[in-house]
């Protein structure tokens, strides 16, 4: 049987491919899910791996498979990657190559990309949201794209090596123009990055700056260059707070995070919007007023940071960023 794949804009039209014999993959709706004997659960994490470790050709003589995304979703990578090895469609997926795709689906914030190039490749010939509608021909698109890049099972992909040569140069360029703007526009206020001017993109994932090389988990401070980041963009005054995760953000600020002691601080909650992790400020502020509220933000940290507060000025920034990024820093200041 050939390969059938159908996109559902909701569970109810996922339903009704369910009971053709379809396979759902990360059919999720809020709280609802529709799962088959697989029991793939969209909330589980490492997904892929388990799929690759348990279920890989599982679907073989029966490749029917059905999905939800929304208009305006991304292709999701972890999807097409399990439907390409549930179908059997693929021999061999490296562990990393399944580890890193089920952790962007959970939380891409620190992941460096340029260490994971056949993943950062799919996502580069896939393209972004913009460019595509998460139609069933998307469907399609990403499925055969994995199945091109571990065409050989192997992690290397010796194939097409010039094309990951190339996209990993271009995110190890996008990275450094975001450590151009700390440099340029970055200081610390308490121990928190504070970023003031104007930037092109919110860069967050870049410059929470991930130890990666650390024991210390993705989820405690300790494990992030700047677990608070705070960005006040002009001339439209719009204001950004966000930490790297929610974990993160209830050991900084206790529970709920920033939206715990300092939300219940603030005079009008109205023009914020946000979550425990990330707040943004859809007013417009004039630069005495987001001081205070970093003042306010500052005294309600529970959680020492891994930079003293005070202890670095603008010229010291500079030098731990200074042309080799977030490579060049040092726990020891």
């Amino acid at each position: 049987m050939k390969l059938k794949l159908k996109v559902c804009r909701n569970l109810e039209e996922v339903r009704k491919f369910t009971d053709k014999g379809y396979c759902p993959v990360r059919c999720v709706e809020g709280k609802s899910v529709i799962v088959d004997e697989l029991k793939l659960s969209p909330f589980e994490n490492d997904l892929a791996i388990r799929v690759s470790e348990e279920h890989h050709g599982a679907r073989f003589h029966d490749p029917r498979f059905v999905t939800r995304w929304n208009i305006g979703d991304d292709i999701d990578a972890e999807t097409c990657l399990i439907v390409a090895m549930l179908a059997g469609i693929v021999l061999v997926v490296p562990k990393a190559v399944a580890h890193v795709t089920s952790q962007f689906n959970i939380d891409p914030v620190g992941l460096n990309l340029t260490k994971h190039g056949i993943f950062l490749t799919w996502m580069t010939l896939i393209g972004s949201g913009e460019e595509c509608v998460a139609e069933t021909v998307d469907f399609y698109r990403g499925v055969m794209t994995w199945c091109s890049l571990l065409r050989d099972g192997a992690e290397d992909c010796g194939h097409l090596h010039s094309i990951f040569k190339a996209v990993c140069q271009n995110e190890e360029m996008r990275r450094k123009k975001s450590f151009d703007v700390i440099k340029r526009i970055g200081h610390i206020v308490e121990g928190i990055l504070v970023l003031k001017g104007s930037s092109p993109n919110l860069d967050f994932s870049t410059w929470f700056g991930r130890f990666e090389d650390s024991y210390e988990s993705f989820t405690s401070p300790a494990g992030w260059r700047f677990p608070v980041v705070v960005v006040w963009t002009a001339p439209d005054g719009q204001l950004h707070i966000r930490c790297p995760n929610v974990e993160v953000a209830e050991k900084m600020f206790g529970k709920g995070g920033l939206q715990g002691e300092f939300w219940a601080n603030l005079e009008s909650k109205k023009v914020w919007q946000g979550n425990n992790a990330y707040l943004h400020n859809i007013s417009k502020l004039k630069w005495e007023e987001v001081e205070e509220i970093i003042g306010n933000l500052a005294s309600c940290i529970k959680y020492w940071l891994p930079v003293d507060k005070g202890s670095l000025n603008r010229e010291n920034l500079i030098s731990l960023v200074h042309g080799d990024g977030y490579n060049s820093f040092s726990r020891s200041l």
